[in-house]
């Protein structure tokens, strides 16, 4: 427990520091918005290797190099709260993350989250869920790589869940090509439900990117049950 605290102390000190810099840059992305979120990315970069050092986690990264030009749609299983900081150390290029709204609660971490051109999805408003996804399949076509957790939820025991086919349709609809990632043991570090942060190993396994432009909506099942097995297929127990 002593661990989870000083946890929670380092992320307020990261929520203080980091106030005046996003308010900086935020006039900087006034002219040039791709400076700002490389700058932006490269800080959280640094804040999630403190935190994955204070916590006790050694992850082992297993990726394939990825097109710094190119745009991705980010698909991964979904463990713990330690999977998003798994996913920004093993990834190089600016991503951002598609989210449930109750982290728009946390006031600089909101705060950074827009900057980087993450989305909140309210999953009891359909009429707010169906504009945020056609503002991601926008930020996609405009060269703005995001992540997705199809399952909506987190794993009590490594297990993967159902995806959400329709989690696909911003890959149909966007062009942009697939990145399956497979995080394993996750869920021991945290549990869910749980605050107390288990010293570990955990990994990450970022995928080949895989194509769907032939695709139409009416396949969007397909794509769905083509990724979940090509995550699953690397599940460790």
């Amino acid at each position: 427990m002593l661990r989870a605290i000083i946890v929670l102390v380092v992320f307020l000190i990261f929520e203080i520091v980091m106030l005046p810099i996003l308010l900086i840059l935020k006039i900087v992305k006034i002219k040039n918005k791709k400076f700002t979120k490389n700058v932006l990315y490269r800080l959280v970069k640094v804040f999630t290797n403190i935190m994955l050092k204070i916590s006790g986690v050694k992850l082992n990264i297993d990726k394939r190099n990825l097109e710094s030009n190119e745009t991705y749609l980010f698909v991964s299983n979904h463990q713990s709260i330690f999977d998003i900081l798994f996913i920004i150390k093993a990834i190089d290029i600016p991503i951002a993350f598609i989210a449930k709204k109750e982290l728009v609660y946390l006031p600089v971490l909101r705060l950074w989250m827009k900057e980087l051109g993450c989305i909140f999805i309210d999953r009891k408003n359909i009429k707010n869920s169906i504009n945020e996804i056609n503002n991601a399949v926008d930020k996609l076509k405009n060269n703005n790589s995001l992540v997705i957790f199809p399952e909506g939820t987190r794993s009590v025991d490594g297990n993967i869940g159902k995806f959400k086919p329709g989690s696909f349709k911003l890959a149909i609809n966007s062009e942009a090509a697939v990145v399956p990632i497979t995080i394993n043991n996750a869920y021991k570090i945290l549990k869910k439900g749980s605050f107390k942060i288990n010293r570990g190993e955990a990994s990450i396994k970022i995928g080949s990117p895989v194509c769907f432009i032939d695709y139409g909506e009416d396949n969007s099942v397909e794509i769905s049950e083509k990724i979940r097995e090509e995550i699953q297929k690397n599940i460790i127990f």
